[in-house]
């Protein structure tokens, strides 16, 4: 009878756990989803707007105080006595310091501070240490876990976010974790538990744990194995004492480019890609019928190793050659865009109009003159857009559909010939976009997340179980201190730059929590649990013998 009432003990601390797991993440879903919605909005002139990205997640945290404060006539609120930690901190330290002045030998270093303390605290502080000697291994893991939200969205920037028709933005990646979080926890309590309990594995807290780092290690194998992919396709970087030049012929007429050794000749519109044009000093001359100047380009103008483009414009007759770098922004995952043109009619704005044509986004033209210029970079959310050039009271001069893709740098070209005619227009890649789907990111999202529920969920369980009744506090306190110290070992790790590139950083990791995992295996077989139900034998003191005075017969 008392050993089912001890498995019924053990089954509502697992249940009331995993419980506990799933309400944290199916906020953690909502906000996932919710918040780069709310940050991709243009709001205050910005291009995204993190005012309501944080806002709306504190005021609904102030809702949810306010409704938790509403429902303490509802709480049973046991008084605290004293602070638990400070106490254990300074028996501890107490301890330490007569062990050190003291010759005495006792059985335990802790005995010693027996002057000072209860020895009853004295034994619950024994049964702690017991179960911290084991959490020593445990920030790996977190080191790991918590790189979802740097490491691995860096690592879906450099990738296409179209699935199924719609765009997925880097970010929201992450809420594949507490989707499966809430799939996964009822999963492995009423399928995987049991099947593997029937073969006597997985059927205690370390062993879980154990399996749950490990599968964390695989997690980021697979990432390794995906920056290797992303690596590879990636443009190669350009050599020392060379230039990546895209040539750019926004006129009516052919130009031809010369200069060391390099001669060619681009159409009306037509755009050349150089991958490697050694920095030298570059003539171009307009061929009829345009009669312009000829543009004369140093060597000095251009940026060593860097991609750049030529616009080649006109203005009072002049041919003008315009020298622009590409690089990507800040943001990756976004397309940028440039609109040169040469038309006949003064163009005022260039705006990009999206496909549903409710949102529109101005790229303010540098003026090299009223009717040939070009724009600066625009950063844009991938998808279909309309770039307009338009002239006085927002007529429509020419238009012209584009398709961005993620991480793609472009150049929308508008051109008319001299005597006026039809606009022509061409969307052209300087930059590649992003090639690999996001959707390869799911595999080790789902080994993560799998570790998670081992791991996290079990681990709050084994921590509360294995904690004598005044010290339960404390061994969640230092649960959570993992999480802090393995948040302090990815700073060191980034701040040190010990990786140059992702995919060894990611196996590095990997192997790290393979080994880190085979020592706190190790020392789970010689851990000895404290059963639900049990509690330590208690300090019988002994009784200090009565004087002769006070003894009665």
């Amino acid at each position: 009878m008392r050993h089912q009432r001890e498995l019924a003990l053990e089954r509502q601390l697992e249940q009331f756990f995993s419980l506990f797991y799933l309400s944290i993440n199916a906020g953690s879903l909502l906000s996932t989803f919710i918040t780069p919605i709310l940050r991709v909005q243009r709001c205050l002139g910005q291009m995204f707007c993190f005012p309501l990205a944080f806002g709306v997640p504190a005021a609904l945290m102030v809702l949810a105080l306010v409704l938790f404060v509403i429902g303490k006539p509802l709480y049973r609120i046991v008084p605290p006595a004293g602070n638990v930690v400070i106490r254990v901190l300074q028996c501890i330290w107490h301890a330490l310091s007569r062990k050190v002045r003291s010759k005495e030998s006792r059985a335990h270093w802790l005995d010693h501070a027996d002057d000072v303390f209860e020895k009853s605290l004295i034994a619950d502080i024994k049964d702690v240490l017991h179960v911290l000697v084991l959490y020593a291994p445990l920030p790996v893991f977190w080191a790991l876990f918590d790189q979802q939200g740097s490491q691995w969205t860096l690592q879906a920037n450099k990738m296409d976010g179209e699935i199924l028709g719609y765009q997925v933005l880097p970010d929201q990646m992450q809420l594949v974790n507490p989707l499966l979080i809430l799939v996964l926890v009822p999963v492995f309590s009423y399928v995987v538990y049991p099947l593997f309990g029937r073969c006597n594995l997985l059927n205690r807290p370390l062993q879980k744990i154990t399996v749950g780092g490990l599968a964390a290690a695989a997690a980021f194998a697979v990432a390794g194995c995906l920056d290797l992919a992303l690596e590879s396709s990636a443009e190669a970087p350009v050599p020392a004492g060379f230039s990546r030049v895209a040539f750019v012929n926004t006129l009516p007429c052919p130009v031809d480019v010369s200069g060391n050794e390099l001669r060619l000749r681009l159409e009306s519109g037509e755009v050349l890609s150089v991958p490697e044009l050694p920095r030298a000093a570059l003539q171009a001359s307009a061929a009829a019928p345009c009669e312009l100047s000829v543009a004369r380009l140093e060597a000095t103008a251009f940026s060593e190793a860097q991609s750049h483009s030529i616009f080649f414009l006109e203005d009072k007759q002049m041919l003008l050659a315009a020298l622009v770098a590409n690089t990507r922004g800040s943001n990756s995952h976004n397309a940028e865009v440039r609109v040169a043109y040469t038309v006949r009619e003064p163009v005022s704005a260039v705006v990009f109009a999206d496909a549903s044509g409710s949102k529109t986004y101005a790229a303010a033209p540098t003026h090299i003159g009223a009717t040939s210029s070009y724009t600066n970079a625009t950063g844009l959310t991938p998808g279909r857009y309309t770039a307009r050039l338009l002239g006085s009271d927002d007529y429509e001069v020419a238009a012209c559909e584009a398709s961005l893709k993620n991480g793609g740098h472009y150049t929308v070209t508008f051109t008319q010939q001299a005597d006026g005619g039809p606009v022509n227009c061409s969307v052209h890649e300087t930059l590649r976009p992003n090639s690999l789907s996001m959707f390869y990111q799911v595999p080790q999202y789902v080994l993560i997340t799998a570790g998670e529920v081992m791991f996290s969920v079990t681990g709050l369980e084994f921590s509360y179980s294995q904690a004598p009744s005044s010290m339960k506090s404390v061994l969640q306190a230092a649960w959570l201190l993992t999480v802090a110290v393995g948040n302090l070992i990815v700073v060191i790790v980034a701040e040190a730059r010990f990786f140059h590139v992702a995919s060894s950083e990611s196996f590095m990791y990997s192997g790290l929590m393979t080994l880190d995992m085979v020592v706190f295996g190790i020392m789970a077989c010689f851990y000895k649990y404290i059963e639900p139900g049990t509690a330590p034998p208690p300090i019988v003191e002994k009784p200090a013998l009565a004087s002769e005075g006070d003894t009665k017969m």
